[in-house]
């Protein structure tokens, strides 16, 4: 009698490990079905981050690239009380490489600009009168020369004349106003 139920205990136990080697089975399928699955999700989450990489280095990029137009900008546009300096320097060297001659220059009464905001900095208009002689062609040069400036100015006026002292018909007299807007650096502290 002991011998049919240790065969009876023997066949319970082997389907009772046959029970365990099915569940542990689909247990371990279903483990591996989800590592597979956040593998999957991980190898796609990379994907993003190089992606995410690379459009910030093009945003970096791009970022330099407006920091140094805005400083091409703010040089053009007047960056501090030095504009009218490098005005006049750049005007001399334009009327020195035209042929033209500079026979007078005075600054003129500068004005204020109207401000767009109260965060903005104030900002003046510094203005030249300046007046030139030489020939019709040389202040052709001249005028080229001006659109080759790094700093943003406004002729104001203009007069063409000929030469009241010389015969010559070529040479003629020019009377011109030149500005540019400046910032003023607001004072802090006292």
């Amino acid at each position: 009698m002991i011998a049919p139920i240790r065969s009876l205990v023997a066949v319970a136990m082997a389907a009772l490990a046959l029970a365990f080697a099915l569940l542990w089975a689909r247990h371990e399928s279903g483990r591996r079905f989800a590592l597979e699955t956040e593998r999957q999700d991980l190898r796609a989450r990379s994907a993003e981050v190089a992606d995410y990489v690379t459009a910030v280095a093009r945003l970096e990029a791009r970022i330099r690239g407006f920091q140094q137009q805005t400083e091409v900008l703010r040089t053009r546009m007047g960056g501090s009380k030095t504009d009218g300096l490098q005005l006049v320097k750049v005007m001399v060297d334009s009327v020195w490489a035209s042929g033209m001659e500079m026979t007078h220059i005075a600054e003129t009464s500068p004005g204020n600009v109207p401000n767009q905001g109260a965060s903005l900095p104030s900002t003046k208009r510094a203005a030249y009168s300046i007046s030139l002689s030489g020939s019709y062609s040389n202040f052709v040069a001249f005028l080229r020369n001006t659109s080759a400036w790094e700093i943003n100015s406004k002729v104001e006026s203009i007069n063409v004349s000929a030469n009241s002292y010389d015969t010559n018909a070529d040479v003629v007299d020019v009377a011109l106003v030149l500005s540019v807007i400046r910032r003023e650096e607001r004072k802090t502290g006292p």
